[in-house]
This record gives C-alpha cells, structure tokens and sequence, in this order.
C-alpha cells in the first residue's frame, strides 16, 4: 500500500457556499428552485458496486405527477420497488411496495409520480433476498400551500401589528415549507417561455417544518442569516404606506435547493400602524450615477426623533428569462445620516438599487423610497463552468474567490447550465467552487488584467457519505424541527433539522463526527460520535438508538422595554445554562415566553441598535416558572464591518464577531452574507474579534461613545490549518478504499478511489 501526499497551505472552506445559493434564490426562487441533487455519485459508489443488486439508474431531481421515473438494476432479475417516507431504516417491514408500476421487466421498472406518495421518499429494489442499496425519490406535490393570513386588500384596512404571524395550510407529505416576503409587490408569470419572478426584494425569508411563524424570527433551517431583518412600516394613509407581498412554497430537504417550483397564491398585506415621524429622504448618490472608487458615500436626510438608521444596498439582477430582483450586497446600521460603504469589497460591475429606513427607540420605522446607481471598475472578463467528475454539467454551485491580489470579491453562483459568466476587477485570485452534497473544486490562480477574457473549469466529486438517525423525547415521541449538529476534529460543523418524524440527514464527509441535537423547550442531547467510512451511510438507530432529548416544562416569561417603559417588539431574548441556550421573540406588545428547565439561567435581550441597559439577568427557575423584566435602551454605539476569511470579504458556517469590554460579559455579533456585521454595544472601550473554528484573527481595540457609530473595520481571519492530500494504493496501483489514514490524533478515510485529506492544524 502506498500514497502520494500534496500539501496545500489553506484549509476548506465549508459550508459557506451555500451562503450565496441562498441569496440568489431570494431574488429569482422561481428559477433557481428545485436544483437540488439527489443520489449524487451513488451509481458509481462502493456500495452501490458491492450490493445485491448494482442500480444502473436512479432520478436525480424531484419528480413531479406526471415524471415517468426509470429505475435500472444488474443483474437483470425481477424486483420489486419498496418506499417509505422519510428515512426510517433498513427495516423492510417499515417500507410499501410499490404493487403496480406502469411497466416492468428484469431489471427494468417504470414508476409514474403519481403512483407513489407526495414526499422525500427513502426506496430500495428487492428481488428475493436480494436487495439494491437504498436511494432517495422526491415525489412533488402538484399544489402549493393555501396561506391563510395576513392578507389584505390593496389600499383596504391593513394589520394592526408589526410581528405578524404568517400562516398556511399544510400539504400532505411535504416536510418543509419556504416562505419569502417582499418589501415591494412582485409578480410570478408561468407560460410556454418559463417561470419569470418580476420586482422582488426579498426582506426575510425561513424554511420550516411548521405552519406558521412569526415574523422577524430566526430561520429554523439556518440557511438564512436574515441580518438587519428590517421592521415592517405602515401607515393610517393607504395611499402612500408600503405594500407587502409573500408566498409560501414546498420544500423537500430543508435547503432551498429543494424548494419546488410549484407556485399558488402571492399574498399581499398593508401595516396600518402609523409611522412615527417622517421617512428619510435619499440624496447622494443622484439616481442613475455611475460611480467607481474604493468607496461609496451615501447620504441622506437626518429625520428628527430617530434613534438609529438602517441601510439596504442590493445588485439588481437580471437573468435571461425575464427575471427581476434585488440580491442583497450590504446593509448597515448608523445613528448618522450618512455610511461609507466599501464598495471595492462588495461591488461587481452592475446596477444596484438603496434605501434607508429611520428607527425610533422601539423600533418602529419609516422607509424611504430606493435609488439606484451604477458601478464600473477596471476589470477583465471571467467565464466559469461547474461539472461533475464524471463531466456532467453541474448546477447552481457557488463560486468564492481566495485573494492573492487585488480587491475582495464576494461570491457569485453558476446557472442551471453550470455556467457563469461577469467582469472581475483586476487581480489575482483562486477559485473554489461549492455545492452541497459535493467536496469542493480549486483552481489554479488566475490573473484578471484589464479587458482579458478567461475561462476556467471547475469539477467536484460527490461526497457519498452520510448520517441518518431520529431526535426523540425520553418518551419515545419525535422530536420535530430539532437542530442536529455535526463537529468534526478541524473545527467543520454540519448542521441538519428534523423533519415532522424527527428524522435527519447530514451528507457528511469521511471521518469521525460528534453529534448533538438542540431545540427550544428542551435539554442539549448527548454527544455522539459518529465513524463514517468512505461511501457509507450510518444510522445511528442501529448504532446505540435515537438522540435524546430532555423537554423543559417551566415558562420563562417577561417583557423588554426601553428606557421610557415602552414595549419593544422582534427583540431576541436568550436564556443561557451552561452549554443550553433557549430563546424567543417579543410580540409588538415586548411580550415573550418559552420553555426552560430548572436551573440559573442568565437572560439577555438583543436587538439591532440597542443595548442592554444593566447586563444579563439571573432568573432562578425551581419547580416553577420565572419572570423578568429587560431593559433595552437606543442610541447604542454602533459597530459595522466585514469580516475577510483569507483575503474576501464572506460568511462561513460558526462565523461571529465578539466585543470583549474591558470588565463585564461580552457581546456578540452575528455576520451576514459576504462578511457583513453590524451591532450595537454600550458606551465603552472593547477588544473587537472575529471568531471562526480553524482560524487566527487579529483583535482591534475600539472606544465607543453614547450613541457613536463606526464604520468600515476590518477583521481578519487566516486559515491556522492545511490540508494533506494523498491516495491509498495495493502495490498492483489499484486504488484502496476505507482505508484509515492517521497522523498524530487527526485521522481520515480514503473515498471509493482511493483518495483522502488531512485537515492538519498549524
């Protein structure tokens, strides 16, 4: 046996891909919706080589009603199509078997969708004793969801509330729902030439496997950070207050790679809360300016009795179906009139719209109308195709740009052809594309000079590893919507929900994994670690039985209010004991509950601009519930950056920043899309950081006053770990699998060819 090491000075880069998937399909869901691949790499697996029955041909996208699916299978034998929704097991007695497919012959079967029931379904081919490896169908649903509320009429009576609670009625076998709203109408046209998305701006969007949720909260999913979530604004004047659009739309994996394309009812909806002064005017820059440079100043009329301003700037996109919407790039919060966006960080050459809404002391706003500019650099011109490693194009992958000269970039994602193509500032960068389900591709560096044209091709491997298993109560009951959580020894974190049954896939790659669950209203499950061979899935029922989990029964209860005694709506409230953290939202009332167990809990509250007036709280709950009383005031002093991993400004999976004061509890900030942060501390001097598993950052030291905001920091995080690639071999040179690879306490397993990497720490 042998191997053949290349050391690379860098290590992965995650997750954090699907950061920019995301982005895109909040401005076209319609088009992007439903890229998600199942069964990737399965045919050419081990497992799949070495099972009763070697399948020759599986679907790799959801399957609508009316999709004739073909499955194949050697040796050519009669078999039989078993299914169950969801992941229940290798148990036959769990699964149906499929009684009348629409044809069948030996090793050939045609299953129409509608034979088989809506939902992500887990199936396997039996003949006999003999059965194929188990692989995923995705049956559509025909229907979207019906949504029940908040739906008014245009121009007609609106909601008396700024946190609604959206809801919809659910439809059968689909396990997630995807719910967007729009700040501005749009519409959704589905003809001969396609599905066309026209004039959304997506403010907030969550996947979920509930059918309601209040607005403002956290995404259940994770998939979006929802930084800066904007208040919603009304107005006693339907002439003149916004108008609100929303949609909910299926979702079959917990990603929005899998939301579906079948779109129903867009709902619109007016706030009937009057503003509490005047909105913003915008004045620089003059709409249509083109405009260059390393930065941008924008400014706009200071509004009096507001306590902060918040600052949206998105890149209108356009596709070449017809589609319109605004992708969010950058948003801020300042207690000035005015920001200097880093646009040499943020910017591609391209169209993009701002506006900017005053916030009061509780948080109630008025928005302005939006402007656009342009933006032109110096730049060359880059063309990216995405494939498979057996050369298959590949699509919607992301696309994140390492630094070795010139500006940072953020990430830009190929099409459903695999393809992107965009003007780049002059540079030299390194290219690693991304896509869930799949290890990631690197390229050479390639040198953008002015006017050049480049193409560069990208291929990744399937990852065809996996963990499955169930989150129970120590009842025995499913535990839906838990958080399973999957760290391995370099720091990487994977992270799953459970669906409606409490089951959960995490597509992982080889090596050991600790897993854990987390859920409102219930006790941190026990670590489990997990050893996962090249190709192989665990169940980890079979291995040592469900995750449990503990449910709360005391109600931790209270109310958030400013200085002057009034409610403040959507702020988070977070109730800490030792490793548990519980959490919740206030209603417009500052009310808020939830679920907490016996214990000293430290309490905190949280919300964009404000600061906690006199620190956590200690509530005791023994054998009954507890209440406290928090105190947010306005006017916090300000921090807003981007946070740069290895040179460019973005997001990574367990990214935070975090102000150290120089006596007192810490304050975190969360970081958006492309390394964006913006929070609020108290008056003080602070060591500022940003805080990422696997890299070294460089504190700086700031000193804040009432009601100061700063803009443009930088934080730098650089990679302390490097990755040791090699192959395992028989001396005739055939590639060995599962083979483990060790060095010190760090191990590896090599895939089906032979392939492994170590993820060394410096």
């Amino acid at each position: 046996m042998s191997f053949s090491p290349a050391v690379s000075g860098r290590g992965r880069f995650s997750s954090a891909g699907r950061i920019f998937a995301c982005l895109l399909l909040l401005a076209f869901f319609a088009g992007t919706a439903g890229a998600g691949v199942i069964n990737q790499g399965l045919l050419r697996s081990t497992a799949n080589t070495e099972a009763d029955l070697n399948l020759t041909s599986v679907p790799l996208n959801i399957t609508e009603a009316s999709d004739v699916i073909e499955l194949t299978w050697t040796p050519a034998v009669t078999g039989v199509l078993y299914y169950a929704v969801g992941t229940p097991g290798e148990d036959l007695s769990l699964y149906t078997p499929l009684a009348n497919p629409l044809d069948s012959a030996p090793g050939i079967l045609h299953v129409r969708g509608d034979q088989l029931p809506v939902g992500r379904l887990t199936c396997v081919i039996v003949a006999g004793n003999d059965r194929s490896m188990f692989f995923t169908i995705i049956r559509a649903a025909a229907v979207a969801p019906t949504v029940t509320g908040p739906i008014t009429s245009s121009g007609g009576m609106g909601i008396g509330t700024v946190t609604p609670i959206f809801s919809w009625e659910p439809v059968t076998g689909v396990p997630y729902y995807h719910l967007l709203i729009s700040d501005q109408p749009f519409q959704i046209t589905q003809d001969a030439q396609g599905t066309r998305v026209e004039g959304a701006n997506i403010v907030w969007q969550v996947i979920t496997p509930s059918t309601s949720i209040q607005y403002g909260v956290n995404d259940p999913s994770g998939s979006f950070t929802n930084l800066l979530t904007p208040p919603l604004v009304g107005g006693t004047d339907p002439d003149s207050r916004p108008r609100y659009n929303w949609v909910v739309l299926n979702n079959y994996g917990n990603s929005p790679a899998f939301t579906s394309t079948v779109v129903g009812q867009v709902a619109g909806f007016e706030v009937e809360v009057s503003s509490p002064f005047p909105a913003p005017e915008l004045i620089d820059p003059p709409t249509g300016s083109v405009l260059s440079g390393i930065d941008i100043q924008l400014h706009w009329s200071l509004v009096q009795g507001a306590s902060s301003y918040l600052v949206y700037v998105g890149h209108i996109e356009e596709t070449a179906g017809g589609s319109e919407g605004v992708v969010p790039v950058w948003q801020v919060q300042t207690t000035d009139n005015a920001a200097a966006m880093p646009a040499s960080a943020l910017l591609q050459n391209g169209r993009y719209s701002w506006k900017v809404i005053a916030a009061d002391g509780q948080g109630f706003g008025a928005i302005s109308d939006s402007s656009s500019f342009y933006y032109s650099l110096e730049s060359g011109t880059l063309t990216i195709n995405t494939f498979d490693d057996a050369g298959n194009i590949l699509q919607f992958c992301t696309i994140d740009f390492e630094v070795l000269d010139g500006p940072g970039l953020l990430p830009i994602g190929t099409d459903d052809a695999g393809y992107v193509q965009r003007d780049i500032p002059l540079g030299t960068y390194i290219l690693h594309a991304s896509k869930d389900g799949y290890t990631e591709a690197v390229s050479d560096p390639v040198a953008v000079t002015s006017g050049s044209a480049q193409t560069v091709q990208l291929s990744l491997s399937p990852i065809l590893s996996s963990i499955i298993g169930s989150v129970e109560d120590t009842g025995g009951s499913p535990v839906a919507s838990a958080l399973v959580f999957a760290e391995r020894q370099d720091g990487t974190v994977e992270q799953a929900v459970t669906g409606v049954s409490g089951r959960f896939e995490l597509i992982l790659d080889p090596g050991f994994w600790t897993l854990h669950a987390e859920r409102n209203g219930y006790e941190n499950s026990m670590d489990r670690t997990v050893s996962l061979g090249a190709g192989e899935t665990v169940d980890i029922d079979d291995a040592g039985g469900p995750l449990l989990m503990q449910s709360f029964s005391q109600t931790l209860s209270g109310s958030v209010r400013n200085g002057e005694g009034e409610p403040i709506h959507n702020a988070e409230v977070r109730a800490e004991f030792g490793d548990v953290v519980m959490s919740g939202f206030t209603d417009q009332n500052g009310v808020f509950s939830f679920l907490v167990g016996n214990g000293t809990w430290t309490v905190s509250a949280f919300k964009a601009g404000f600061y906690l007036d006199s620190g956590p709280q200690q509530v005791i709950i023994a054998g009954s519930g507890g209440s406290v009383l928090l105190t947010l005031l306005p006017q916090a002093s300000i921090l807003s950056g981007l946070v740069y991993i290895d040179g460019s400004p973005r997001h990574e999976d367990g990214l935070f920043v975090r102000a150290l004061p120089s006596a007192g509890d810490p304050t975190v900030g969360d970081v958006g899309a492309g390394g964006v942060f913006s929070f609020g501390v108290a008056p003080g001097s602070y060591q500022l950081e940003a805080v990422l598993a696997g890299y070294d950052s460089s504190p700086i030291d700031v000193s804040m006053l009432p009601g100061e905001a700063i803009s443009g920091i930088r934080l730098d995080l650089i990679s302390n770990t490097s990755a040791l690639f090699g192959t395992t071999r028989t001396p005739d040179g055939s590639p060995l699998s599962d083979v483990t690879v060790t060095t010190g306490d760090v191990e590896a397993v090599s895939d089906a060819s032979g392939a492994f990497q170590l993820t060394l720490t410096r």
